[in-house]
C-alpha cells in the first residue's frame, strides 16, 4: 500500500493506493481518516485498485476550509482520481463517506460506475437530527477538552454493545484519530455536514450522465445494532434503485469491523458483476 499526497490550492490531501484493475475509492466516516479501511483494502486490492483517501481535516489531509462541505469534499475525491488518471470508479462510503460519495455522482455523474454504502444514507437531516448537529458544534465551540470528552463519549456508540468488548482496541484506535484531530477541523466537517443537501434524486437515478441517463447500481450495508441510522429509512431508500443489493449485518455502524469476513465477501462480488 502506497502513500500519496496531491496539492489542493496549496494544502495537502492524502490518499493511499494499492492494486491494479478497475478503479474503488474508499471514503471514510466522521472523524476517522483512510487507515480504518486497511483490513478491506487488503482484499479487494487483490482485483482492483484501491485508492483510500483521507477527507479534508482527517488523518494527515490539511484542513481546506472553515466549513467542509459535502460537495467540497467531492471535488477533493475527484481531485484525487484525476491526479490518479481514474476515469470512473466504483465508490465505497461509510457514514459520512456515504454522504459524499453521493455528492461525488451528483456533481461528476461520469466517473461514478456504482455506489456502496455502509450505514450511510440520503436524505438530508431531519429537524431533530440537525438540532443534535448544532448542539455538537455549540459543545464543540467550548474548547479543545469539550471536544476530547465528545470524542471519547461518541466512539463506543459506533459499535453493537454485544461487540463493544471485542471491538476494545478499536475503539480505542478511533479514539485516538479523534483526539489527535485540530479542533479546527472538527467544527469543519460538523458544519459542513449541519448543512448537507438531499441526494435522494441520485438514487433514483435523476442525473444526467453522458451519453444518456443512467441509473446507478447500489450496495447497501446496514446494521441492525446501528445506533446512528434509522435502518428503516435505509431500506426505504434501497427501494428507491433500479438495481440495489442489500447486506443485513447483526452489527452496529462499523459493519467492515464488526462483521468483516462478511462484508469484504459481500462487496467484492458486487465489485467483480459491475
Amino acid at each position: 500500500m502506497e502513500s500519496k499526497y496531491i496539492d489542493w490550492e496549496g494544502k495537502r490531501l492524502h490518499y493511499t493506493a494499492a492494486g491494479a484493475g478497475p478503479a474503488v475509492v474508499l471514503l471514510h466516516g466522521l472523524m476517522e481518516g483512510a487507515w480504518v479501511w486497511n483490513e478491506m483494502t487488503a482484499v479487494w486490492s487483490a482485483e482492483h485498485r484501491v485508492l483510500a483517501i483521507d477527507l479534508p481535516g482527517h488523518g494527515q489531509s490539511e484542513v481546506l476550509a472553515d466549513v467542509h462541505s459535502v460537495p467540497l469534499c467531492a471535488r477533493t475525491v475527484e481531485a484525487v482520481m484525476r491526479a490518479e488518471g481514474v476515469a470512473e470508479a466504483v465508490l465505497v462510503g461509510h457514514s459520512m463517506g456515504g454522504y459524499v460519495a453521493l455528492a461525488v455522482a451528483d456533481l461528476f455523474p461520469d466517473k461514478v460506475k456504482g455506489i456502496v454504502l455502509f450505514h450511510s444514507q440520503a436524505a438530508q437531516d431531519g429537524e431533530q437530527g440537525l438540532a443534535q448537529r448544532r448542539r455538537t458544534i455549540a459543545l464543540l465551540e467550548q474548547g479543545g477538552e469539550a471536544k476530547k470528552d465528545f470524542v471519547t463519549r461518541f466512539m463506543p456508540t459506533l459499535f453493537a454493545p454485544h461487540n463493544r468488548e471485542r471491538m476494545a482496541d478499536k475503539i480505542a484506535a478511533l479514539t485516538e484519530g479523534g483526539r489527535a484531530m485540530s479542533l479546527e477541523a472538527v467544527l469543519a466537517i460538523q458544519k459542513g455536514l449541519a448543512e448537507r443537501d438531499s441526494y435522494l434524486h441520485v438514487l433514483t437515478g435523476g442525473l444526467p450522465s453522458a451519453p444518456a441517463p443512467r441509473p446507478l447500481p447500489f450496495c447497501f450495508l446496514i446494521g441492525r445494532y446501528d445506533e446512528k441510522q434509522d435502518t428503516g429509512k435505509v431500506m426505504g431508500q434501497a427501494m428507491l434503485c433500479t438495481r440495489a443489493e442489500i447486506l443485513w449485518l447483526p452489527c452496529g455502524h462499523m459493519g467492515f469491523w464488526e462483521e468483516p469476513e462478511a462484508c469484504a465477501a459481500f462487496v467484492r462480488d458486487f465489485l467483480n458483476r459491475l
